[in-house]
């Protein structure tokens, strides 16, 4: 192993595997960085989910705004209320009333406003469209009478149709305005009142 030609095949793989030097590793490592290649400018989520939030307010304002009475006038919320008293009068759509839907809480809820029902037969919440309102059916004598809650601010005063037979009731409840839509009489909205 001492053989001439091993020392210069050592030499020569001495040289060959043998570590650069500082400068040579900072020549390499700029090379490496400064190589021309175009570098991904770093992908920015966040305006991207501003604009999703402020599209999201926007939809729930809108959505907001499209369901309170105010945004109704009077003539399509007594058209709403007139098609809504048929529907329940009518009995065909067993399920638009909900009897487990206690009325009074509902007014609570939306109003701030303790309503008292002194005795009257709650057939429940209407389910379906009311502009915005809370609606209820109670029965009377005369039959079913449409019971439409809202505050007195938004009040639309609406009208129901030229051609519909119905009647439509106001009453002013405090904070609230109480309109009442029947065949006949709708004496039994007397009954209604703030609780303290």
């Amino acid at each position: 192993m001492n053989e001439p030609d091993d020392e210069l095949l050592d030499r020569q793989l001495r040289a060959a595997f043998e570590p650069p030097s500082d400068d040579a590793f900072a020549a390499i490592a700029r090379a490496a960085v400064t190589t021309g290649a175009p570098v991904p400018a770093p992908i920015r989520f966040w305006p991207w989910l501003v604009a999703a939030a402020a599209l999201l307010l926007t939809l729930g304002l809108w959505w907001s705004n499209a369901q309170s009475p105010e945004r109704h006038d009077g003539a399509h919320l007594g058209s709403m209320w007139a098609a809504a008293y048929e529907q329940v009068a009518s009995g065909r759509h067993a399920n638009c009333c909900d009897p487990k839907s206690d009325f009074c809480s509902a007014c609570e809820q939306r109003f701030a406003v303790k309503l008292s029902v002194g005795g009257l037969q709650v057939r429940g919440c209407y389910c379906g469209p009311t502009g915005g309102c809370i609606a209820a059916f109670v029965e009377s004598e005369s039959g079913p009478v449409g019971v439409f809650v809202m505050p007195l601010a938004q009040d639309p005063a609406p009208r129901l149709p030229a051609d519909c037979a119905l009647r439509l009731t106001r009453r002013e409840l405090g904070p609230l305005v109480v309109y009442g839509v029947a065949k006949g009489d709708v004496a039994s909205l007397d009954r209604l009142a703030l609780q303290p």
